[in-house]
């Protein structure tokens, strides 16, 4: 019983709670939405002009903090507050809007609001906690910005959204109405916000760094809020002022303008009083005068904006025939329009200038209404009238345009009353202007401080209007001035409208000022008043910290003592739990303390280990280090680290990485040492382990070297005999299916030659046995001399190729000569090899930080974007059908690759099938000077000497080798002498030398039996055979860059790699083989009549290609290939027929031809013919 008696009340008392916040959250709602009422109102009279918009909204303020404050459930207060502000606002314009559309717009005001509110306040709350927790000025300028900015987006959003969907603002309003809500709001949250949020509100705490803000008192608040509210008071009335003096400047401005037109309209009266007085003054006015007239008044000076002036004569039927006479007689042609049988009617006699204003000759004016109601009213009225708007006849531009009429009536007649002026009429003076030239001028300020827009009525309708200097734009003025004006018998409606360079002039900062020093003062005044709180608050709070302290210092003495012995205690289990060994010495070295892991490491019992026992295990080649250590350490109180060895018991060994530090007590005083040591005997195994690895690793690439090596040389010497002989036989003119197997079988040796260079070379990079030897290089050359390597193979396939270098780029580039030849090579023979019709093109093109890009761009297959990746691995090729059909072992590209990282590049590609392939190397661009060195040689410069003898040494251990190269020496004229070995050679250019026929040149293997090629080499130097008597080449199946290098280093003068060419041995011998100086060959004996006929024949071929080049159309490409061709031969050989300066000029010939354009060919082909027929008719020829 007393137990539901117990539920009962609870239950009871929990409904009271209930019952009270609600009433309490409904109290809160009503006084919120009173307060935004009251804010509200107060935003509306801070309104400040021109146009008196609402800058400052606090009632935004008041949203914000309220629901920051006391919650979320404070939001029916703002929807309420805020919908009853905007209903009172929209039934300031209720005859224009309607009520529903009023009550709409303000609930969708509300809404947004309401909403903007609560998001600012979750903002907050998420970011920085309930309580708000502030620990920098980057937090409070954090919440600052999500309140303001962000939040007040939201409100000026939805607000502008709805007025626009309800054609209350049009859409060219939309941005500007948008900026200047979204301000109030910003402005208004910006200044209240932070006030109430300091107010005095139980349970609403801000911490900074952890501690609360201490709030204003009540007082103060109201202190803070009277000093805000001040401030805006102030603001507003002076931006009230200021804005009332600009208007009173303005209105200055506009009455001057007025005066200046009403100046010009009477200028143009008097003009018309004028010409009224001449027809009195004279009985009769010929077009002349009247022609006088009107350029004695000079309307250009002094009329400005009068097209012309004439006058208007009244006609009626009875006087029309007597009319058409006298105006056909003055003007011949002249007519009446439009055609009218009216009364009455109006007819332009004369006007001047004629020029401007024929158009308007002939015109009844009574036909159109606007100009017969001025006549009219000017006839009756006897005043100067002007009409209404209309458009000039001659105006070809159709402005707005006037006519003023001024009456004229006959001389002695009365014209007192209407009838009397009617019978009285006789003419119109009238004045023809358009509105534009009227205005033009008035003022000074026109157009610069004022614009100006009349209308033709009291009526300001855009239909109405007469004139406007301003151009449509988005320009809002601040100040204006309207006024009607009765002018003529017309009114006129005018509107003076400031322009920017006026509103700029009279700009000031004065109210903006007042706000900011206002504001300034009162926050300046807030901050101080909180500091004044906070210090009050800190000083409370320490009195009760020190209070406190004295209490719980004695508690904290007693814990101390009780703390250490469970730190002992805490010590000892910790230690005997760690798998490192730790242990404890006093200053003397003696252990104290070691744990279960120490005593394993150590290997000792728990008695041995103590005092100096641990001592006694470490290995003897360690204890003298250990103890020299540890004395260092305790005399210098240092934490020191060392690897040792522990001796067990059994006989192993245990490696221990170990680390000491000192232990002081409260004073600081040194106690001892602590140490931890970590067995790392299974690191130690692991680390030998690596270096026999790494030992064995180096060993297998010492390894790999000397058969990469072995297999170059056993792999070349063998085909050196295929691709020779193949030559040789190809050199015996064989029968034509005979030459299609030879040339087979040497294009499948050159192609398995191509493979193997590109193993080898593949495996060297892999090795990490590539070596670069950057050096100068001419790119512009070496591209021209890479295309032209690859000529032949293009020219089969019918495709131009183009090189292409910007002219950004160094004449002279630094780095490695061949792998940059390689590498073009490679891309361009891929280029060619798929591509079978359109071009091929070469461009150098330099890329931002210092990057040289090659790029080689075909019109061939393309490869697929699922295997440009793949085709940079080796052995891999885009396209296996192609492959099939081109061949190719996949690794060019590969090799390009890897070449390029190697001089710290990269190859790149794009393509799309069927659209051509873009390779490029990109690598870095270093510019280099002076003249390009020459390519890593193999052929040193030769020395100038004369050289007669044409016997040749050939050291070769192969026989297969001997007998090739000896042949290929022999069809080259030349007698050959065969060593098999190194020492066999030396002593043989010994015998030679005795004998006095010493060989002009020693070819030179490396690899021998009993004395290899290097060997014989230096012993040949050493004994005084110097290159200037007996030039050594090598020949040889190393064909590496090093092992040219090594060859040169040895004391050899060139390089020839097998398999031997006979081109390529021809190429070496030949600066080795010259005659100079009028020697002759070996024999020293004249040639015999055959070859003086052969010789002779061949001038007179060369003579005749010559006559055809010279010829206007024999200048082809086959000519100037024949010729170069003859003329090489003839180079060769002029100097067994003729004198040594014939000779040499002939190779001059010779030599200019090689190096002409083909430019120059056809500029300098006749001088050089003529050179040729000179010198070849000298009679000191020797035939």
């Amino acid at each position: 019983m007393e137990q539901q008696d117990s539920r009962a009340s609870t239950g009871s008392d929990e409904t009271l709670r209930a019952g009270l916040f609600a009433q309490r959250i409904a109290a809160l709602n009503a006084a919120l939405a009173l307060a935004y009422c009251v804010v509200g109102w107060l935003g509306l009279k801070m309104a400040i002009p021109p146009g008196y918009a609402t800058v400052i909204w606090p009632a935004s303020g008041i949203a914000v903090s309220a629901i920051l404050v006391f919650g979320r459930t404070l939001w029916p207060g703002v929807a309420i507050g805020a919908f009853l502000v905007n209903v009172a606002i929209g039934m300031m314009r209720l005859e224009t809007a309607g009520l529903p559309l009023i009550l709409s717009n303000a609930l969708c005001i509300a809404i947004g609001s309401t909403l903007q509110a609560l998001v600012a306040a979750c903002i907050v709350r998420k970011r920085f906690g309930r309580p708000i927790q502030l620990t920098s000025a980057w937090d409070v300028a954090l919440m600052a910005a999500l309140i303001c900015p962000l939040a007040c987006v939201i409100a000026p959003s939805i607000g502008v959204t709805i007025l626009y969907l309800n054609h209350s603002i049009p859409a060219t309003a939309i941005a500007e109405s948008w900026a200047t809500w979204w301000t109030c709001d910003l402005l208004g949250v910006l200044i209240v916000t932070p006030v109430i949020m300091l107010g005095p509100w139980k349970g609403w705490p801000i911490l900074w760094r952890g501690e609360p803000i201490a709030h204003y008192t009540a007082t103060m608040s109201a202190v803070m809020m009277v000093m805000i509210g001040g401030t805006l008071t102030a603001w507003k009335v002076t931006s009230e002022f200021v804005h009332d003096r600009n208007q009173a400047s303005f209105a200055v401005l506009a009455h001057e303008n007025e005066r200046a037109l009403r100046y010009r309209l009477e200028a143009y009266s008097r003009s018309l009083d004028g010409a009224a007085a001449l027809f009195a003054a004279s009985d009769e006015i010929t077009p002349d005068d009247w022609r006088a007239y009107v350029a004695a008044l000079n309307m250009g000076t002094f009329l400005p904006g009068l097209n012309g002036m004439g006058y208007i004569r009244p006609v009626t039927p009875a006087t029309l025939p007597a009319f058409m006479r006298a105006q056909t007689q003055r003007f011949p042609g002249y007519r009446i329009h439009p055609d009218s049988n009216a009364p009455l009617r109006g007819v332009i006699a004369q006007i001047e200038p004629i020029a401007t204003n024929r158009a308007a000759m002939g015109l009844d004016i009574l036909a159109e209404a606007r100009r017969r109601s001025a006549a009219l009213h000017a006839r009756d009225t006897g005043k100067a009238t002007i009409t209404r708007r209309i458009i000039l006849v001659q105006d070809a531009q159709k402005r707005p345009g006037f006519l003023l009429l001024r009456p004229l009536y006959q001389p002695g007649l009365p014209h007192v009353t209407v009838e009397e002026r009617r019978k009285a009429l006789v003419a119109w003076i009238y004045a023809p202007f358009i509105a534009n030239r009227l205005m033009e001028g008035l003022t000074q300020s026109q157009g610069r401080s004022l614009d100006i827009h009349i209308f033709d009525g009291p009526v300001t309708a855009d239909d109405d209007t007469i004139y406007a200097s301003a151009a449509k734009g988005n320009h809002r003025p601040k100040y204006s001035v309207t006024r009607t004006l009765l002018l003529m018998e017309q009114r006129w409606t005018v509107r003076w409208t400031s322009t920017p360079q006026f509103e700029q002039s009279v700009s000031t900062s004065e109210g903006w000022l007042v706000l900011l020093c206002g504001l300034a003062i009162s926050w300046i005044f807030g901050i101080l008043t909180l500091s004044y709180i906070r210090r009050e608050a800190y000083a409370l709070q320490q009195v009760e910290i020190k209070t406190s302290e004295l209490m719980e210092r004695e508690t904290v003495l007693q814990q101390a003592v009780s703390a250490l012995e469970e730190s002992e205690r805490h010590f000892s289990a910790l230690a005997s739990l760690s798998p490192a060994g730790i242990f404890r010495t006093d200053d003397l070295g003696f252990c104290n303390f070691a744990n279960d892991a120490w005593l394993k490491t150590t290997g000792l019992s728990p008695d041995a280990v103590m005092g100096v026992g641990w001592m006694a295990a470490i290995h003897p080649h360690d204890r003298e280090k250990i103890r020299a250590q540890w004395r260092t350490a305790m005399s210098q109180g240092r934490t020191w680290r060392v690897e040792l060895r522990f001796c067990h018991s059994d006989g192993g060994i245990c490696w221990v990485d170990l680390i000491c530090g000192p232990e002081v007590d409260t004073q600081g005083q040194l106690i001892g040492l602590i140490g931890v040591g970590t067995d790392i005997t299974r690191r130690k195994d692991l680390e030998q382990e690596n270096e026999a690895a790494l030992v064995r690793a180096e060993q297998a690439a010492n390894a790999k070297a000397v058969f990469l090596a072995n297999m170059s040389h056993e792999i070349r010497t063998p085909m050196n005999g295929v691709i020779g002989f193949t030559e040789l036989l190809l050199h015996d003119e064989p029968r034509h299916a005979q030459r299609t197997k030879l040339e087979l079988i040497l294009e499948s040796s050159q192609s398995m030659m191509e493979l193997l260079n590109d193993i080898l070379d593949f495996s060297r990079i892999e090795a990490g046995q590539m070596v670069l030897e950057p050096e100068p290089v001419n790119l512009q050359k070496k591209l021209q001399s890479s295309v032209a390597a690859l000529h032949a193979l293009a020219e089969r396939k019918g495709l131009p190729v183009s090189v292409i270098v910007d002219p950004a780029l160094p004449q002279m580039i630094l780095c490695d000569r061949l792998r940059l030849r390689q590498i073009i090579v490679n891309l361009l023979a891929n280029a060619i090899k798929f591509t079978h019709e359109g071009h091929i093109i070469i461009r150098a093109i330099r890329l931002p930080d210092a990057v040289l890009r090659i790029e080689v761009e075909d019109t061939g297959i393309g490869i697929a974007h699922d295997r440009q990746t793949a085709i940079f691995r080796e052995f891999v090729q885009a396209h296996g059908a192609a492959a099939q059909r081109h061949g190719g072992s996949g690794l060019g590209l590969a090799i390009c690759d890897k070449l390029a990282r190697l001089m710290g590049g990269q190859v790149v590609l794009r393509s799309n099938p069927g659209e051509g392939t873009i390779v490029a190397l990109q690598i870095p661009l270093v510019a280099a000077e002076g003249e390009a060195m020459a390519p890593a040689p193999t052929m040193m410069d030769p020395p100038v000497r004369a050289t007669i003898a044409r016997r040749i040494l050939l050291v070769e251990d192969h026989d297969i080798n001997q007998l090739l190269v000896s042949e290929m020496l022999e069809r080259l004229g030349h007698e050959v002498a065969i060593a098999s070995n190194g020492a066999e050679a030396i002593a043989m250019v010994d015998d030679a030398h005795a004998r006095g026929l010493p060989y002009a040149l020693v070819l030179m293997d490396l690899r021998m039996p009993h004395m290899d090629g290097m060997t014989a080499t230096r012993t040949l130097r050493r004994r005084g055979y110097g290159p200037d008597r007996l030039p050594i080449i090598a020949i040889s199946a190393n064909a590496y860059a090093d092992d040219i290098t090594a060859c040169l280093d040895a004391g050899m003068q060139g390089h020839v790699a097998k398999p031997v060419r006979m081109s390529d041995l021809q190429a070496a011998l030949k600066p080795w083989l010259r005659v100079e100086n009028d020697h002759r060959m070996l024999t020293g004996s004249a040639p015999s009549p055959e070859l003086a006929r052969m010789y002779r024949q061949r001038l007179d071929n060369i003579a005749a290609l010559f006559a055809d080049a010279a010829a206007p159309d024999g200048l082809t490409s086959e000519t100037k290939a024949q010729l170069r061709n003859a003329m090489h031969q003839l180079a060769g050989t002029a100097g067994l027929f003729e004198s040594a300066t014939t000779s040499s000029a002939l190779r001059e010939i010779y030599e200019a031809l090689e190096a002409w354009s083909d430019e120059q060919w056809r500029d300098l082909i006749r001088g050089a013919a003529e050179r040729f027929t000179l010198i070849t008719g000298q009679p000191e020829r020797a035939l």
